[in-house]
Parts: C-alpha cells; structure tokens; sequence
C-alpha cells in the first residue's frame, strides 16, 4: 500500500510539474494570440459542416470549433461560403485558418498544414444509364461536374481529364445530376451519402471508382507558426470522450442498452427459463416457421427483378422487388389495380396475353414490354407461371419481370452501328467521287446528319487563317449564313486551336459556345469534327447539331472516319486543282510570251546597237500617238524626246567623263553604261499631236549568250496620271486634315486607324489617344442595343447610315452630332467603315426653343394654349377610364387693367409672373397651371371632387392676396375664380373652360376675389370665346 502511495504521489508531482510548464509557456503564447481567429470553411460539406432550412451554419465542425475556442480561449470567427471563395479569400490574407483542406503539391507553395485528423474518400459517381467506367483510363472523354476550386479537378488534370464543368457547391453539383445537367461527376463521400439520400437520388447513380483518399488538413498561410501552433494546442486540450461525444452528435452512435434495462432483462431471462420447460415445443415450432419464412425471404430477396402474383384478369394480389425504381407506382399502391389501370395499354395487352397463355400451357415466357419511368424508357421481359389451383379459386400466376434494357440498347446500338458503317460505306464513295470543295463539304454535312440523326450542321473551310461557314443545313434546306472564327474564338476557333473534335451535350452552358450564334441558329448541343489530311494539313471543319438525346463518344469516332473520308477528297481536289492551275500556267506562260509586247500596259522599245528603233510595241504606240511603221528604223531621241533635255544630259555627261558626249541616242547610252545594266529616271517627252507628258524610262542593255552587244530595251510608263493623282491625294489630304467635319476611318473590325483635326477639336481627343481603339468609346449611354443593331443593319445591308446620335467628349460632357457611316469594300469585302460627323449642339438648342415656344408662354414659363389642350384631352381620357372626377378652374385678376395702364406693361409683366408663380407653387405635381393670355389663367386638377377644388381654390386666393413688391411699387391683386367639373358640367375641355369661364364671372360679380362653382342656372356668355 506504501508503495501505491508513493508512486501515486510521483504521478501527482510529474503532473503538477507538466502542468505548470504549460501554464508558462501558455502566458508566454497568450501575450502574442490574436483577439480572434478567423477560420475559413466551406459552408456545404455536410454532415462536418453545412446550414440547415433557416439557413443557419451547424455540423460537426462547427460544434468542434465552439469547443475549441472555450479551450483557448480565443473567439473563433467562422467564415463560412462556396469552397472557391473560401480559397480566394485565404489567398488574399482575410483569414488564419483554411479548414478541410486536402493537402496538394500546388496548395503547400502558400500553405502550412496541420497533422492530418480525418480521411475522406473522393469518387466519380456515373449515372446508372452509363457502364464500363471503372478507372481515368475509362473515363476519358466524359465531361465531368465537380466543386469550384476542390482538389478532385487537380487530380482529374494530372491524369489528362481537363473537360470538367466547375458548380459553386455539392449541392448545386448533385442538383445538377438530378437534373440531367451532369451524368459524370466527382464527390467526396460523406456529402455524396448526405445529398444523395436526402434527394432520393441513390439510385439514380452508381460509384463507379474511388478516384483518390484525401487527408483533411487545416492549414495556415505560409510560414505562420505561431497560429498553426495556436491551432494545435487548443485542440490538443480536447478531450478524446469530448470528441467522440460530437461524433456521436453527428456522425450518429450504436445503440447501448442501459445498466437498469440489463437487469430487468437478466430477470426476464430467468422467467423465460422457467417457462420455457413447458413452452418448449411451442419456441421449437416457431423457430422451424421462423427459419422457413426466413429462407422464403432470403430467396426472395435475391431475386433482383420485380415480382407479381397476378390473377387471369391481370388484378395484382401481391408484389415485390428490391428495385422500387423500376415500378410505376409504389408496391402498396398496386396491389388490388389491374394492370389496364397501371400499364399504357399496348403494354397490358402484352402482359394479358402472356396471362392466357399461362393459363392454357402453364407456362409463358418471352413476351416484351417497354415502359416510360421517371428515368427514362425501360424494356422488361416478362416470364409466366401459373401457380397451382386451390379448391376452386380462381387461377394465380407468379409474373417475373426482367430488366432487359441494357441488352436493348446493346442491340441497338449494335443495329445502329451496322446501319452506320454501310451508310458510311456509301458516303465515302459517294464523297471521294466528288472534285468540287463546297459539294465535298454540302455531302460531308447531309451524310453526317444521317449517319449519326442530327438535324442541323455546316461546314467550314480554312480561309485566311478563319473557319468561314457560308451555308447551313436543317433538315433538307440549306441557307445562307456568314459566321467567321479566328482561332480560339468559339468552338470552331478552338477546333482549329487544338486540331481535336469537340462535344457538347449543353450548348447553353457551354463557354465555348457564342450565346449570339447558339441563338441564331438555335441549337442545344453539338459536335465539331476537324478536317485534317494525311500530311497534316487543317482543310476547315464542320459541326452538327440538335441530336435527340445529346452526342456521345461513338458519334465521335463515326464522324472521325467520315472527316477523313472527305480529307482524302479534298487532297484529290487539290492536287487536281494544283496540276489544272500548273498546266493553265504553261500555257499562259507561252501564250504570255507571244502577247507581251501587244498587250502591255506600258510602251517597250528596243534598238540596235546604234540607236535605231527595232520594235515599237502598241503600248508605245498609245502613249506617244505614232504607228509603229512611222518609227521603225528612226533614231529615238530625235522624235519624241525633249531637245533641251537631250542637250542637258549631254553637257552633264561631258562634264563627268570629261570626253565630248553628242546630244542624242550617245547620252543614252552612256546613262545606260554608266548606271549598270538598267538606267531607271523620269523625263518629259512630246507626243505627236505636240502634249507634253512625263514618262518613267528604264533602258536596259541587251546581251547575248555571249556577252555581246545586241542593244538595248526601253520599258516607258506613262507617269502624268499619276502625278496629277498624286497632287490630287495631296489636296484630299488637306482636305481631310483641314475639313470642318469630324472624320474617323476604322478597319474592318472597328478599329480607329485615321482621324482628322476636326475630330481632335469636336470630342477632345488625340490621335494617339483613339488610334487602335473601337468608337464605342465615345458612346454616351443614351442608346440602347437596339439602336445600335439598326445602325449596323443598315449599314451592312445598305452600305451606309446616317441619323442623330449622342457621344461622350473626352472631357466627360455629352453633345449631340449629326453622324454618317459608310462601309467601304474592295472585291466584294469590307475593309474599311469612314464616319463623319458634326456638332449639332446649336441646331438642337434652337430647336429645343423652338419647341418650349410652340408650347410654353414665354413670359411666365406656364404651358399655353395648344400645350393645355393636350393635357387636359390626357387627363379627361384617364378620368373616363377610371371614372375619376376632374375640376377645371378658370382664373382671372381683379382690376389688372388699371395696373398695366397706369404703371405699364413692365411691371404688369412682372406682376402676372410672381402671379404665375404663387399659382405653380400652391398645386401638385400632376395637376396644370397655364395661361391662356393677358391676365387668365387655367388650373386642371386631376382625381379631384368638388370639395377639393374649392379647397383649392380657397388656396389660391389665399396666396395670391398679399401684396407684391414690383420694382418701387407694392401692389394689391386679387383673383376671381369660376370652377368647372367633369363629367357634370362637361367632358370635353372646351365645354368645361366655357362653363368655368361662365362662373368665373359670376364670382366677379359677387363682388371679386371669390370662387364660384358652376350651375346649369347660370346663363352662358356667347360674347366670351377661347
């Protein structure tokens, strides 16, 4: 017992001694930890961590991370979002802690990672309908869904699978498998069992392989010891029974039987002991029932197709299956039902044969039928027996029902092979007999639509460095189209990219496909074969579309031998085009040879050695207006050459050499000798009918084999046009810089290449600030895209557009312009668009005053006349529609007359405008103050009864009583008013103002500054017009 003592108390002391050196070195932490720790976390890993209905954050993490900070002692603040912004946020330094996070080669250059504490198997789930994927190997070629920015997709590249389509979490991804979206996707195991079962979704899909086991980590920014230190402490304080007591929370736990229910079953079993002497035989005898039920079940249940005992009338008494996927209803719910009542009734039919046949023979076996399932078509196999006959009951069979519908796609699919490989059979032959490009490329599309029952495609050839589409197929029809694709731009660009087919059963998805394109020709999914020759070379290509049922890996590999098909051909195309174009070129070549000197543009003259012209050709003959016949034999200088110039050359000439050079063919000569070979200048000669021109000569001395001297060829250009259009491209030049219009040239895909200084001057901006750059940047925002597309209509069906347009200076202001854009062509093909335009800023403003003119009083600003009666006509027709009521005041000053001619129309203008201004100041905003002229004004008054226009008008009155200050004078001006209401004095604007105008001066009459409501008693003032 002494000894027990004493180690116990060394334990003690051991203890105390540990616990106070974590107490020191905890101080010592705990003066550098943060005031929280920030952990990121994906908020859709259940069951470790998701968020329940309400949306609340829960799972086994969450509660681990609550305990660890009451361990620490540090707040923890979970950050909890899609994993890819989880990891976006960790590398932007917004958090301490990443957790879950599988460790990579690529993650630990920015990370340090913790001890690993949970192993998670990763694997690829594949839609039941889809066999033979068991390894990557297998699984080439597959689009497959996973998590943005989870490690599976480092692990799918690494092993050559880069065709993955990213979803922001696991529940987005599983919803999208359900949905059909994906059929092929990656999921850990844990949140694949979670969301699977909890969508009723574990049948649909198979775990085809596990692609990889993963570690969970948690991991801190590299080189931050302190805080994965942090990290281990704090979860080193917790306990291993606090631990397991949140697995269990979570993770769930094996049901244990309590000590209290032991003993009671430990009295039980003794009970039972005594009773079982005398029970004995009844325990034996429902053990052998137990066992039989129990081997009846187990043979059953290894039954793996659905089973029915059906009566002659097809009534089912029982059923049973393991696969409650493959029934159209529940079992429950078929027993008692007919299967007229379950079945389509061609499928009943069949069933109720296989029956009679049963009943006749005993046995029936080999009927099929199909059935349309919440996934999909399904074919079954139906096996009969009838069971033995029970006193008279009526008959009943045993009906096994066997899924056969994977062997029905295999020999469809094999039937469809077949019929494909004699189809291509044909094709190919029918291809290779063909020399023409675009009829190789119409059959290669009509074959491919039937080859694999498509309806839509085109082909493409390579064409500057484009695959250019020019026709399209649906159905029997061809139309045209125009659709261009530079390499890497769509799904033709990155075809002709990579050289590789391209699939796609979500075009709508797909970021390779043009959304403006998908549109227009209307299309869900596709594949795009490249063409490509037995030396390598990229003829074009071609896609089709909107196959029933999406494109898959055999479609592939069918075009592919189509696609080689047509390479063949058109290499056999363009080798015989090649020798077509070889011969056309001899002969061209020798025709050539013999029409060159009568047919060439320019003038050739040859002479012999001494000068004397040999030949004159017709080109010569236009250009110097003499016949040939006139000249043979003549020396050249002395016709048609400039004497002063001859004599020139000769002087300069003698000078040079310092011998004595003739004026004529010798000053020739020695230019030609001195300069080589070829002596190239321009000079100016003289025509027979006496013009001068200006002509390019080059003389070129003429050898034979043997080096002699034979003479010497003179090659003449006629240079005067192009002098005079090279003065006149000087004058468009200065026209073009000094020009009051703006001027802005693009290249065909918009790019600024020239602007002149008007364009500087109008929006602000430099040459160097606009060149390269699309228009659009001057765009103001105020037109929509559908402005923007009428313009480009026009100008791509027209050839040009003009109309009014707002742009943006570069100084931010907005003006408006007069603009004019014109597609500029060169063989059919845009090259160019030139745009001009004007600074419309004062036409507008002129025009806006114009407007306010037309329908404002120009002293008080208030809508006049014609401005009046088009609100009032708006706001009766919503009245009638609403059965709204509507007052119509008419307004005049008291005694305004004596104003004006005492103190004058001055301050009678100032007068009627503070006047006008009380009134605007005292209605709402959807009510009407104008002026009809002189003193009078109308108020309109939408939606309001006879009390509120009398309130109103007691307002009125009220404001336009006080005194106005105008000028030096303080003036006293009243109101009467005379109130008009619709519908019961008029539902026409001149009938109401008529009416208001009739009272008005009746409150006049009362005695001034008063309103008065309208009455039929009072008689109407036909003197008095509008």
């Amino acid at each position: 017992m002494n000894h027990l003592r004493t180690c116990w108390l060394l334990c003690l002391l051991l203890a105390a001694c540990g616990a106070a050196r974590d107490v020191v070195a905890d101080a010592d932490v705990g003066s550098r930890q943060p005031a929280a720790l920030r952990v990121l976390i994906d908020d859709n890993y259940p069951p470790y961590v998701f968020r329940d209905a309400d949306g609340t954050l829960t799972g086994f993490l969450v509660d681990l991370w609550r305990l660890w900070g009451s361990k620490s002692g540090v707040p923890v603040e979970l950050q909890a979002s899609d994993w890819a912004t989880a990891q976006q946020r960790m590398a932007a330094g917004q958090a301490e802690v990443l957790d879950t996070a599988f460790r990579t080669p690529e993650r630990e250059r920015s990370l340090d990672f913790s001890p690993p504490y949970e192993t998670v198997q990763v694997a690829i789930y594949t839609h039941r309908s889809i066999g033979g994927i068991a390894d990557t190997t297998t699984l080439q070629g597959f689009r497959v869904g996973v998590k943005d920015g989870d490690a599976c997709a480092e692990h799918l590249a690494a092993a050559g699978i880069v065709d993955v389509q990213p979803f922001a979490s696991y529940e987005a991804l599983v919803q999208a498998a359900i949905a059909g979206r994906v059929r092929v996707f990656c999921l850990d195991d844990p949140p694949a069992n979670y969301l699977l079962y909890r969508n009723n979704a574990e049948q649909l899909f198979n775990r085809a392989f596990t692609l990889y086991a993963g570690d969970f980590h948690r991991a801190v920014q590299k080189g931050d010891a302190a805080s994965l230190a942090l990290l281990q402490r704090g979860f080193a304080a917790i306990t291993p029974a606090e631990e397991r007591a949140l697995r269990a929370k979570w993770m769930g736990t094996p049901f244990l039987v309590s000590p209290g229910a032991r003993y009671l079953g430990y009295a039980l079993l003794v009970g039972s002991l005594v009773g079982g002497v005398l029970l004995i035989w009844v325990i034996t005898l429902r053990r052998v029932v137990r066992q039989r039920t129990a081997k009846l079940a187990a043979t059953l249940n290894a039954v793996p197709d659905p089973m029915f005992e059906l009566g002659l009338d097809g009534t089912c008494h029982e059923a049973h299956t393991l696969r409650a996927g493959l029934l159209p209803a529940r079992s429950a719910d078929l027993v008692g039902k007919r299967v007229a009542e379950i079945l389509d009734p061609a499928a009943a039919a069949i069933c109720l044969d296989a029956l009679r046949e049963a009943h006749a023979g005993g046995y029936s076996a080999g009927h099929l039928i199909s059935l349309d399932l919440p996934q999909g078509r399904f074919w079954f196999e139906l096996s009969v027996a009838r069971k033995a006959e029970d006193g008279g009951r009526e008959p009943r069979f045993i009906v096994l029902v066997r899924d056969v519908s994977a062997r029905k796609r295999a020999e469809a699919a094999l039937l469809r092979r077949s019929e494909q490989l004699a189809l291509m059979s044909g094709v190919s032959q029918e291809i290779n007999s063909r020399l023409d490009m675009p009829v190789i490329l119409r059959e290669l599309v009509v074959a491919a639509l039937r080859l694999v029952g498509a309806t839509g495609g085109a082909a493409a050839r390579l064409q500057d460095g484009q695959m250019v589409f020019s026709e399209y197929c649906r159905g029997s029809e061809w139309m045209p189209i125009d659709y261009r694709f530079p390499a890497g731009h769509g799904v033709p660009g990155r075809v002709m990219q990579t050289r590789q087919s391209y699939l796609s059963n979500d075009a709508a998805n797909d970021p390779w496909v043009i959304a403006e394109v998908r549109q227009a020709i209307a299309f869900d999914n596709l594949l795009n074969m490249p063409i490509i020759g037995r030396d390598g070379e990229l003829f074009g290509c071609f896609e089709i579309h909107n196959k029933p049922g999406g494109f898959d890996a055999a479609d592939s590999r069918v075009l592919q031998g189509l696609a080689a098909s047509a390479a063949v051909a058109l290499e056999n195309t363009a080798l015989l085009a090649e020798r077509r174009r070889a011969e056309l070129a001899l002969r061209e070549s020798e025709a050539l040879q013999a029409l060159v000197l009568a047919s060439a543009a320019c003038g050739i003259v040859a002479t012999d050695p001494q000068g004397l012209i040999t030949l004159f050709n017709p080109g010569a003959e236009a250009i110097f207006g003499y016949r040939a016949e006139e000249l043979l034999g003549r020396a050249t200088p002395m016709l048609f050459h400039d004497a002063d110039e001859v004599a020139a050359a000769a002087v300069t000439l003698s000078a040079a050499l310092g011998i004595s050079v003739e004026p004529g063919f010798d000053a020739l000569v020695v230019r030609a000798r001195l300069s080589g070979e070829a002596d190239e200048r321009e000079m100016s000669c003289i025509r027979k009918d006496g013009r001068r021109i200006t002509v390019r000569l080059v003389v070129t001395v003429m050898r034979d084999e043997d080096g002699q001297l034979k003479g010497y060829l003179g090659t003449i250009v006629d240079v005067s046009a192009e002098k005079r259009a090279a003065a006149e491209r000087n004058l468009a030049a200065k026209v073009f810089e000094q020009g009051g219009e703006g001027i802005a040239i693009t290249d065909a895909a918009c790019r600024m290449v020239m602007i002149n200084q008007a364009f500087s001057r109008i929006t602000g901006y430099s040459a160097d600030d606009v060149l390269g750059r699309n228009p659009s940047m001057l765009a103001s925002g105020r037109h929509d895209a559908a402005f923007f597309r009428g313009m480009w209509l026009a100008i791509e069906t027209e050839g040009s557009w003009q109309g009014e347009m707002w742009n943006r200076r570069k100084d931010g202001s907005v003006y408006p312009e007069w603009l004019s854009i014109s597609r500029v062509e060169s063989e059919g093909v845009t090259t160019h668009y030139l745009g001009t335009f004007i600074d419309i800023t004062r036409h507008k403003e002129a025009e806006a005053s114009i407007q306010r003119l037309a329908h404002y009083d120009p002293l008080t600003g208030l809508p006049n006349r014609s401005l009046l009666a088009e609100r009032v006509r708006h706001d009766l027709a919503r009245a009638h529609r609403g059965r709204e009521p509507l007052a119509l005041m008419f307004l005049d000053l008291d005694r305004f007359k004596n104003v004006n001619d005492s103190l004058g129309h001055r301050v009678g203008d100032e007068l009627l405008l503070q006047v006008a201004r009380r009134l605007q100041g005292t209605v709402r905003d959807e009510d009407t103050v104008a002026r009809l002229g002189g003193d009078e004004f109308i108020v309109v008054l939408p939606n309001t009864d006879a009390d509120g226009a009398a309130h109103v008008a007691a307002k009125l009155l009220e404001v336009t009583t006080p005194a106005y200050r105008v000028e030096q004078h303080e003036l006293s001006c009243t109101v009467s008013a005379g109130i008009a209401m619709y519908p019961a004095d008029g539902d026409r604007f001149e009938s109401l103002s008529m009416c208001a105008d009739t009272a008005m001066y009746r409150a006049k009459q009362v005695g001034r500054n008063a309103y008065c409501f309208f009455t039929a008693e009072m008689p109407a003032r036909s003197a008095r017009t509008l």
